[in-house]
């Protein structure tokens, strides 16, 4: 039985979460990247037991943006869920 990843990447743009995820691998810690999709979301059952997670601070909008509120609403959205 394989057990959960204990490190988890969450971002919309692929180039940055490999980057993230490589970086990660090369100084020994595992991790399970997870490319973000606005209209499916990500599947929570993936951050069971998970001990530190990473999340990109603008999941929706590909950029910076003055909406703070609907930015934190996805990531709390994912966290309530999945932790």
């Amino acid at each position: 039985m394989f057990t959960r990843a204990r490190y988890v990447v969450i971002d919309d743009k692929e180039n940055e979460l490999s980057q993230l995820a490589d970086c990660l691998r090369k100084i020994g810690a595992p991790c399970l990247p997870l490319l973000y999709d606005v209209a499916e979301g990500i599947d929570t059952r993936h951050l069971d037991g998970v001990r530190l997670l990473f999340l990109d601070l603008h999941l929706t909008t590909g950029g910076q943006s003055t909406d703070v509120a609907q930015a934190s609403a996805v990531i709390a959205g994912i966290l309530e869920a999945g932790i």
